[in-house]
């Protein structure tokens, strides 16, 4: 019995695992691309909203301010963010800048990494790299039309060491050609969790092995709220009974699961569902 409700207990922890991620779907996620400067984030933000949103020079550093534009892909709104190079600066206005990508960068669940394809990775990059554990991160590898110096191995290395991003998908691009945008669209819509993120398209060069659709989740704050309580009292039904506890005392807690997932499914229970769980099952075992 013990056991049965130790697994209950754990389902439930598995279901609310990925909450707040749907939650930020449900809402609408922030995705801010960040990098080191003149990496091309600004070119690729305007090709992903397609309009001239972000003011692009070959000058490092031009992008002093977060400048933001939503945009819809397959249902789920998603507001893309262009940002200040990551790096160190003692220019205090693009001090500031890079200052509000950070904050940007940590707010996100889901990022944008643009790196320069061209040349090998810096220590800048990895630097970037380190800021993305545990988000799920699309890693752009721009400028592909002037040359081929990093590939997904690279990224997956700088992923893998240390802090690790929760899920990765490498995309090669070139902001100067337009090339590669519908693949990034697609490795988007497969890091938030479309089950349609692939339309045919060149398919995006996954990082790690983690499954491409978002797993089922509760994006309800209310129902996040109840099956919380659920998972609490069913774990301290279990530390009840494996303490030696009197069957009422575990029978209580076991109430207040099922009235708290009755908060979400609606359905209440009958006075008598313990009693016949009980008369049918040892809580010693």
């Amino acid at each position: 019995m013990i056991d049965a409700i130790d697994a209950e207990a754990a389902g439930l922890a598995r279901l609310l695992s990925g909450s707040a991620f749907a939650c930020a779907v449900r809402e609408g996620v922030r995705v801010p691309l960040v990098g080191r400067p003149n990496v091309g984030k600004s070119s690729l933000f305007n090709a992903l909203v397609g309009e001239d949103r972000a003011i692009v020079t070959d000058v490092p550093g031009t992008t002093r301010d977060r400048v933001s534009e939503p945009i819809e892909l397959s249902g789920i709104r998603l507001t893309l963010s262009d940002t200040a190079g990551l790096h160190h600066s003692d220019d205090a206005v693009e001090a500031i800048g890079i200052a509000r990508a950070e904050e940007a960068l940590a707010d996100s669940a889901v990022a944008v990494w643009v790196v320069d394809g061209s040349r090998p990775l810096e220590l800048g990059d990895s630097r970037v790299a380190e800021r993305l554990a545990g988000k799920r991160v699309l890693v752009a590898i721009n400028k592909r039309d002037l040359g081929e110096a990093v590939c997904a191995r690279d990224i997956e290395a700088l992923l893998g060491n240390g802090a690790k991003a929760e899920r990765a998908i490498a995309v090669p691009v070139s902001a100067a050609r337009g090339e590669g945008i519908e693949s990034m669209r697609a490795g988007l819509l497969e890091l938030v969790g479309s089950a349609n993120a692939n339309d045919g398209r060149t398919a995006p060069a996954r990082i790690d092995s983690a499954r491409a659709a978002l797993p089922l989740a509760v994006s309800n704050a209310r129902h996040i709220d109840a099956l919380v309580r659920a998972q609490h009292a069913l774990e301290r039904a279990g530390a009840a009974g494996r303490g030696g506890a009197p069957g009422e005392i575990v029978a209580l807690e076991l109430r207040d699961s099922i009235d708290a997932i009755g908060e979400v499914t609606g359905k209440s229970v009958g006075p008598d569902l313990l009693e016949r769980i009980f008369s049918r099952f040892c809580v010693g075992k």
